[in-house]
């Protein structure tokens, strides 16, 4: 963005239409004076003002930039803003149906309604193509049959997938042909920043009372509840869901109004926004940023009841969610694929939330097909030991709606619905340490949409086990009955074997433990190995499940005393943390017998947990070709306060199989050295005959050759009984 002096800033936009900051490149808040200047934030009380310092980007500040910056926190946000957000998303889930409530639109009786609006300082004619009339354009976009974009009046065209029409019909396997009422543009007495992204009742208001005389908004009560079903506003212009853009711009979002005007017999409740521009508002008005359908399905699909997918609360569950479906998604970011001409299509998950196709249910061993979801509207469903928590397989490809995934293949979701208050509450996704909808990422590291994703992708992974990462356990780590093998592709078709999968585990409790006497106990014997504690130790506690677990501080942590004889492919493990600090939980290896350790290297690396939260840790990509020590460590808390870690879980496939002991000069294996072996020996080196010769044994100087000196050396071990 440009300061008014001309300065550039670059800025990073975080959170949503209900709560969202912006910062600089390197993590300060910033906010804008007075005099329009961003600057760095500051807290005064429970407030975020502007301080006096202008803010640039860090290769152009001063050492008096510096010395400001010393005194100011990264992430700067104050609980007003929290709070406030807060209270309007909690508002605004209220109205979600469906995924939350059980219930579905009746998609017979649907009737939509779409009313244009023109700001004083922002026109339609000025944002749509001069060879199109605003309604005629948006009638076309909006309830079109295979529209497929619009020309500009020099002959280019602008490619669109399909209409608001095409989408639902397409992606509700044509049990959906909705119709919206275009109406407008119509007029309001407001400037464009009068919406303040999400107050903008009045501006809404305005809009119906001026449409009233010519319409009849009852016609939009079709369940004759007195309220009209849903209105949607198209405002014309941009957004403040950009970063450069004017933050008391409009913020595309569905709500519902606290009061209404009472039009023909209705009042209004339940409404959604967008904006008909995206991308950053620029000097000059460029028609190729004319936004597609993305956000409009987004904010409707939000009435029909499908919540967000992307992490709404930002920082404030636990820290922030980076695995989340992201652009696999219309209800993630998936909405803005090719600036909204090209939404991600709807998942099998949120076809069968929304009533418009049934997965089938795996039950048992054999070969399963998956046609590709566009084709088929149909896929698979594997349930867990807990209820109402399952595995949803599908088969997305590359074609209309997905033309502009990642990747094709299969993807595996998994699906918690357990909690019905997350789903109702717009917070499916809110927590890094507990995830309610969860995309099974085959071959990548959670934190970005790649071509990785699917199965098998171009990573060619054919299998997901309980013992693979990622893997086919519940959220708490119990085992599914089954494992899916020899995933492969051909001609766009998924095929995969399910067999019994036989994957173990074993957890350390710390039951069996005594109570350590001091904080730094050696050669604790435990479940599956002997522990180590350096400034931590085993204690009785009424803070966990069960009684014992080890209590943490910060830099505390505890190791295996020997290397593990089970090869972990996954380690789980629960932290309790009652404090009033968030905690760091770091895992670390040794493959050197203790003498260095490492951190794992891919995400996730840690597990962090707010204070007075509790969270379940899975970790994998552990070095699975050669024997490790594993080590917990506090990298992050309070130095004085205790935190608990309880029932380390390792989840494995194979064990070690241990060396045979080397027995120097025992040439024939018997377990004995005598004469025998001499002769035994000196025949082989005569002969070059290696029956009955343990070779390992025979070498007895171990230098990789068996020759005359080892024959004189167990010679002489013979006369003298020593090496």
């Amino acid at each position: 963005m440009t300061q008014p002096d001309g300065t550039t800033l670059t800025v990073t936009l975080h959170g949503d239409e209900f709560f969202n900051y912006l910062t600089t490149i390197d993590g300060y808040t910033v906010v804008k004076n007075a005099s329009g200047f961003y600057t760095y934030a500051r807290l005064d009380g429970d407030k975020l003002v502007a301080s006096d310092c202008i803010a640039r980007d860090a290769d152009h500040r001063s050492a008096a930039d510096r010395s400001v910056l010393a005194s100011l926190s990264k992430g700067l946000t104050s609980n007003e803003m929290i709070q406030r957000g807060k209270a309007r998303l909690s508002h605004r889930n209220s109205l979600l149906r469906g995924v939350g409530h059980g219930g579905h639109m009746d998609y017979s009786k649907f009737r939509g309604l779409i009313i244009l609006v023109n700001y004083t300082d922002r026109k339609y004619n000025d944002y749509v193509p001069d060879n199109y009339t605003p309604i005629d354009f948006y009638e076309d976009m909006i309830n079109g049959h295979d529209y497929n974009g619009f020309t500009l009046s020099y002959g280019t065209k602008v490619e669109c997938m399909g209409s608001v029409r095409d989408f639902y019909f397409d992606n509700s396997f044509q049990q959906f042909d909705p119709h919206f009422d275009v109406l407008g543009p119509v007029d309001v007495p407001f400037a464009c920043t009068d919406a303040h992204q999400f107050n903008c009742d009045s501006i809404f208001f305005a809009a119906l009372e001026a449409l009233d005389p010519e319409v009849d908004f009852s016609q939009y009560d079709t369940d004759e509840d007195g309220t009209a079903d849903m209105v949607f506003f198209l405002v014309a212009g941009f957004g403040s869901d950009n970063s450069a853009n004017d933050r008391d711009y409009l913020w595309p979002h569905m709500n519902n109004f606290t009061e209404s005007p009472v039009l023909d017999g209705v009042n209004f409740s339940l409404y959604a926004c967008s904006t008909n521009m995206t991308g950053e508002e620029g000097d000059f008005i460029s028609y190729n940023n004319v936004a597609g359908i993305g956000t409009i399905c987004h904010e409707f699909s939000h009435v029909l009841g499908l919540p967000d997918f992307y992490d709404t609360d930002a920082e404030g569950s636990g820290g922030t969610n980076r695995n989340y479906p992201m652009t696999w998604s219309i209800m993630a970011s998936g909405f803005r694929s090719n600036m909204g001409r090209n939404p991600a299509g709807y998942s099998l998950f949120e076809r069968y939330a929304l009533g418009f196709a049934t997965p089938m249910l795996i039950e048992g061993e054999g070969t399963i097909t998956v046609p590709a979801l566009e084709k088929s509207n149909t896929g698979y469903r594997m349930n867990t030991k807990n209820k109402n928590e399952y595995f949803i397989i599908e088969n997305r490809q590359r074609v209309k709606w997905d033309k502009n995934l990642a990747g094709p293949g299969m993807l595996i979701w998994r699906v918690d619905s357990s909690n019905v208050e997350v789903w109702e509450n717009n917070l499916v996704n809110s927590s890094p340490n507990r995830v309610y909808y969860e995309l099974l990422r085959a071959n990548s590291n959670g934190m970005s949409d790649s071509y990785n994703d699917p199965f098998p992708g171009v990573s060619g992974v054919t299998s997901i086990t309980n013992a693979t990462q990622p893997n086919m356990r519940t959220w708490d780590g119990k085992m599914s009955r089954y494992a899916f093998v020899n995933i492969a592709e051909a001609d766009s078709i998924i095929t995969f074997d399910v067999i019994v999968d036989n994957s173990k585990s074993s957890i350390e409790d710390f039951e069996k433990m005594p109570v350590g006497a001091t904080l730094n106990e050696r050669g604790v014997e435990g479940v599956y190995a002997t522990w180590d504690f350096y400034n931590c130790a085993v204690v009785d506690t009424a803070q966990v499940a069960q009684g014992h677990a080890v209590a943490m501080r910060k830099s505390s942590y505890f190791n295996t005393a020997e290397n593990l004889n089970k090869i972990p492919q996954v380690v789980r493990f629960k932290v309790y943390n009652p404090t009033s600090t968030a905690v760091e939980i770091t895992p670390k290896y040794s493959i050197n017998n203790g003498s260095t350790w490492k951190e794992l290297n891919t995400y996730p690396y840690s597990i962090y947990v707010s204070a007075g939260s509790t969270a379940v840790a899975t970790f994998s990509t552990f070095p699975t070709d050669k024997p490790i020590r594993l080590r917990l460590q506090q990298t992050m808390g309070s130095t004085s306060e205790y935190c608990f870690i309880d029932d380390i879980e390792i989840c494995y496939e194979n064990t070690w199989t241990p060396e045979p002991e080397l027995m120097l000069g025992d040439v024939n294996a018997d377990g004995i050295v005598d004469i025998t072996d001499a002769t035994m020996l000196i025949n082989y080196l005569l002969s070059n005959d290696p029956t009955g010769i343990d070779m390992a044994n025979a070498d007895c100087d171990d230098s990789g050759a068996i020759d005359i000196t080892d024959a004189t050396m167990l010679i002489n071990y013979l006369l003298n009984n020593a090496w």
